[in-house]
């Protein structure tokens, strides 16, 4: 038996090490990506400045809408076609990028959980939170949100709310960004915790996006409201975005 273990030890060893070597591979191709990405908004911000672009850039059409981070207003960002009519999943079966893999993986991973396709929306929320350090000029805040609630989400169909109640605060006190103090954050994994009857999770996650959603118009005040009276809200669009 000894001599077994000593060989199935032998086998795995190799294996381990190949593992370690391809993530680190990974990060580093993200890494150089990542810079790349800098210097391309570096050197169109010198170009605008020189030449004097109009206002009124172009929209970030790989992400989930807006301008790219630190970008100034009439800055055009170099993307490949229009991909908006797309799906999700579909959008990130067409990034051409690593910077284009990087914006769709969360909005891909969420709809995976709606389908039930609980362990590809695990891995992409995996590989999203590997690269996100490498674009945190460049919409990290929103992937942090992402993947927090798609592992949240999932941790609740696994029957650990108290790793979903982790996610979901980690979800909650992701920085600010254009598109989450406008339209506001996803609740998908707080309408999963209502549903398991964690209402002093949800409604302390509330709390936490009034730090940042600017423009609730007074919905986390009514949403905030129906849980504590132990009903579910209509979050509306936002168990999309």
């Amino acid at each position: 038996m000894e001599t077994n273990r000593g060989s199935t030890d032998t086998l795995e060893a190799p294996r381990v090490r190949a593992d370690a070597l391809n993530a680190q591979v990974r990060r580093l191709r993200y890494a150089v990506w990542a810079l790349a990405t800098a210097f391309v908004v570096m050197a169109a911000a010198w170009g605008a400045s020189l030449f004097g672009a109009s206002a009124g850039g172009a929209r970030l059409t790989a992400g989930r809408g807006g301008t790219a981070g630190g970008a100034s207003p009439g800055m055009e960002w170099p993307l490949a076609a229009e991909v908006d009519f797309l799906s999700p999943l579909q959008s990130l079966a067409h990034a051409q990028t690593p910077w284009e893999r990087f914006a769709h993986l969360g909005p891909a991973a969420k709809d995976l959980v709606d389908q039930g396709e609980l362990e590809l929306a695990r891995a992409y929320a995996q590989e999203l939170a590997e690269i996100a350090p490498y674009y945190q000029e460049f919409g990290s805040e929103d992937a942090i949100e992402d993947l927090n609630v798609v592992f949240g989400r999932i941790a609740v169909r696994d029957g650990d709310i108290d790793a979903a109640k982790r996610h979901l605060r980690l979800a909650g006190k992701a920085p600010g960004s254009p598109t989450r103090s406008s339209f506001g954050p996803n609740m998908s994994l707080a309408k999963d915790l209502l549903e398991e009857g964690e209402i002093a999770a949800v409604v302390r996650f509330f709390e936490d996006c009034r730090q940042f959603w600017e423009m609730d118009r007074g919905r986390l005040t009514e949403w905030t409201r129906i849980a504590r009276a132990g009903g579910i809200p209509d979050f509306g669009a936002n168990l999309v975005y």
